[in-house]
């Protein structure tokens, strides 16, 4: 048997309730397989909320820990589109190795660029990303880390005059 954290992040306010959804949805999957996810959710550590660098060594510290597999990011907002600190989340985790699964709705429609190239995997509902996740442990895949997708773009041109700002037209 293997237990897996997956950390829940996004937006809060209002729309808490999918954190719970998850974790109810995979207490009976958890009973089933060889697999089981258990969800962090990060507002469920107490600290001062109004103190920006204890929620941000909180989130550094949950998404460092080597028990966590995974990271699902909610976007309320839909299209792939975060908060800036759920965008800074999302480009951490990947920094450090983390699979990034971005729950969003209109998938089928323009998703924000950023999320289409630096998310791991996207889908519209938790089931989607619960199979996701555990399809994805059972395989042992290496989603690399966020320098890979970088040294994509390393490649481009930015002096050109169709992409440099700076350059009068």
């Amino acid at each position: 048997m293997v237990t897996c954290f997956v950390y829940l992040a996004g937006n809060h306010q209002g729309n808490g309730d999918w954190r719970l959804e998850f974790n109810q949805y995979n207490r009976e999957l958890n009973k089933k397989s060889e697999i089981t996810l258990i969800g962090i959710d990060p507002f469920k550590r107490h600290v001062n909320e109004n103190d920006s660098l204890t929620i941000v060594r909180r989130d550094v510290a949950i998404l460092s820990d080597k028990r966590l597999s995974h990271v699902i990011l909610m976007s309320d907002q839909g299209r792939g589109m975060f908060s800036t600190g759920t965008a800074c989340e999302m480009i951490l985790a990947r920094s450090m190795g983390k699979p990034v699964i971005v729950i969003t709705s209109g998938i089928d429609k323009w998703v924000h660029p950023f999320t289409l190239h630096f998310a791991s995997h996207i889908v519209e509902t938790i089931t989607e990303a619960t199979l996701f996740i555990r399809e994805d442990l059972a395989g042992g895949k290496n989603h690399g880390k966020l320098s890979d997708d970088l040294a994509l773009l390393s490649g481009y041109d930015f002096s050109s005059p169709d992409i440099d700002p700076f350059m009068a037209r």
